[in-house]
Parts: structure tokens; sequence; C-alpha cells
């Protein structure tokens, strides 16, 4: 999201229609040939350019908060009495997320501020 050029929409393509029915669709070009299937394409509208900064800042702050919990509760099986072996590699997984997460924030005041 925030990678995304400023003052523009932010938007994908997408099928028309959800069915993966493809007997209609017609894959052959040439002179006075369609191609079917890119007809049915549409641009589907994520976000709008002005609120593209409000918008990541919200997904920012969920996905802060739930790094937090899933520390909190890695914490608690990690030591204590109810310990549970064998946590390195989750360890090293959640230390990566919380890197990406810190780095989100760390772009978004970026953003912010340009």
């Amino acid at each position: 999201m925030l990678s995304c050029p400023r003052g523009e929409d932010i938007a994908v393509l997408g099928d028309d229609d959800d069915d993966d029915d493809d007997d209609d669709v017609e894959e052959e070009y040439g002179e006075g040939k369609t191609d079917k299937a890119a007809s049915k394409q549409t641009r589907r509208l994520i976000c709008r350019a002005g609120d593209r900064l409000d918008f990541a800042a919200g997904h920012y702050e969920s996905a802060r908060l739930g790094m937090e919990e899933l520390i909190a509760r890695y914490g608690r099986m990690k030591g204590g009495a109810g310990a549970v072996d064998g946590l390195d590699d989750e360890g090293k997984d959640i230390g990566y997320a919380v890197m990406l997460v810190v780095g989100a924030g760390n772009r978004l005041e970026e953003e912010r501020s340009a």
C-alpha cells in the first residue's frame, strides 16, 4: 500500500464474474476477433488516493496490536511453568514478522512527514 504511487487510486484488476466457467471464453486473436476473457476484467478500487495513508495506518494499527498479542502469547509459551519446548523456529518467524510491522510503521511515518 505504501509502495503505491502517491496521488493515484489503488486498484486491482479482477474478473467480472466469480465463477470459473471458461466455456464461453474466446482466446483467438486476429482481425475482427476479440479476447472475451480480457473484456471481462474490471478495475476494483481498493483505496482512493486521498485515503491512502489513513487506510494504511488502520491496517498497520491492526497488525501492531495483533503482534503485541502474539508476542505476549509466545512469551507465556516460552517461559514459566507451562513452557513448551521446540519453539525456536516460531520465535524466528515472530521476530521476522515484528520487523515487517516495525518497517511498515517507519514507512508510514516517512510518508506522513513527506
